[in-house]
């Protein structure tokens, strides 16, 4: 695969980010690529996804997809959960949270500016 282009632009409508399938809402910057593998697609993402993926190195190993995108974060949040217990996470009205959820506690958790604005 190769990225032809990849820009920050700021949305004039709203979008769906193509790894956490979280909305990208108007007015907020976000960074659109477009790719080249034979076809030619476009890719759009926030810009805190993409800065987490670099974080937690998921390009190491190529591109990312928005499979290997959720579960890496997924297997980050427990990383972090099970590293350092919060009290409120052992009560037995304690529910999993979301996706989009744990996305912003991984990405808070290593320093990664989250705005989905």
């Amino acid at each position: 695969m190769e990225v032809v282009s990849s820009t920050i632009v700021k949305a004039r409508k709203e979008h769906t980010c193509d790894w956490c399938s979280e909305k990208i809402k108007v007015g907020s910057k976000y960074e659109k690529s477009f790719l080249k593998d034979g076809d030619v697609w476009t890719w759009k993402n926030h810009i805190h996804c993409s800065e987490i993926a670099r974080k937690l190195k998921m390009f190491d190993g190529g591109p990312v997809d928005e499979y290997c995108f959720k579960e890496t974060v997924d297997e980050e949040y427990m990383r972090i959960m099970i590293k350092n217990p919060i009290e409120i996470y052992k009560s037995d009205s304690f529910k999993m949270p979301s996706f989009g959820e744990q996305l912003e506690f991984v990405c808070k958790f290593h320093n990664v500016s989250f705005n989905c604005l």
